[in-house]
C-alpha cells in the first residue's frame, strides 16, 4: 500500500492506495511538495494496472487506468512519513470500503498523526520490553 520514493538521498514514503470498487489509484503525499514523489506512485500504480488487466483485450477495456492525486495534510517534520502512511492507509481503507471510493474523504487531522505515532512508539516500547523508551 506504499511507494518508496528516494529524493536528494533520502528515502521518502507515500501512500498508493487501489480502491477496486472505484477502479482507481489514489497516491496520497504528506511531504508538501506537490508532485514531489507522483510519478514515482504512477509508474508502480501502471505498473500494478498491466499486473491485474493481464487477460484479455476486452478486459482491458474494461477497466482503464485511473490514478489520483489526495490532497492530505502537510508533513511538519522530516520523519514522519511513515506515520503518515500508516494514518493514510487505515483511514482511506475504511473510507473506500464504506463509500466505494475517494469522494468525500476528510483529509488527516494533525492529533489523529499525533496519535498514531504515540500508537506507534508504544509499540515498540512494548516490543523492546521497555529497555530503551522512545520518545
Amino acid at each position: 500500500m506504499y511507494a518508496n520514493a528516494r529524493r536528494r538521498r533520502e528515502t521518502y514514503i507515500t501512500a498508493l492506495a487501489i480502491c477496486f470498487q472505484a477502479r482507481e489509484f489514489f497516491h496520497f503525499d504528506s511531504s508538501g511538495q506537490p508532485g514531489s514523489n507522483s510519478e514515482d506512485a504512477r509508474m508502480l500504480a501502471l505498473k500494478l494496472h498491466e499486473f491485474l488487466t493481464s487477460g484479455s483485450i476486452e478486459e482491458k477495456k474494461k477497466y482503464d487506468f485511473r490514478f489520483s492525486e489526495v490532497a492530505v495534510a502537510r508533513q511538519t517534520n522530516g520523519y514522519d512519513c511513515g506515520v503518515h502512511v500508516l494514518c493514510h492507509a487505515e483511514n482511506s481503507t475504511r473510507h473506500f470500503l464504506i463509500y466505494g471510493g475517494a469522494n468525500g474523504l476528510e483529509p488527516l487531522s494533525p492529533n489523529a498523526v499525533k496519535r498514531k505515532r504515540s500508537e506507534v512508539l508504544e509499540i515498540i516500547n512494548d516490543l523492546t520490553g521497555d529497555r530503551e523508551k522512545l520518545n
